[in-house]
C-alpha cells in the first residue's frame, strides 16, 4: 500500500528548513508530546503562539509513495 509521503517542516517567518522527513497517515502534523525532538518542539511552540499553526509549517513534497521510496 502505498501510504507513505516527505514532508517539511518550514519557518513560516524566515522561509528556513526546520525539518525533513517521511511519514504516513498524520505524523506531518503531529507535534506534542515525545514525537519530536527537544529544539523542533520549543521552536514549533514559539511559533505557535505567534499565531502560527501546523498547516502553516507543513509541506508534503511527495506523497503515494511506498516505505522505500519514501
Amino acid at each position: 500500500m502505498d501510504q507513505y509521503y516527505v514532508y517539511q517542516h518550514t519557518d513560516p517567518e524566515t522561509g528556513e528548513l526546520l525539518y525533513i522527513g517521511m511519514g504516513s497517515f498524520e505524523r506531518a502534523w503531529l507535534c506534542r508530546g515525545s514525537n519530536r525532538k527537544k529544539n523542533h518542539q520549543k521552536r514549533l511552540n514559539e511559533l505557535f503562539v505567534l499565531g502560527y499553526t501546523m498547516a502553516d509549517i507543513v509541506v508534503v513534497l511527495a506523497s503515494g509513495l511506498n516505505k522505500t521510496d519514501a
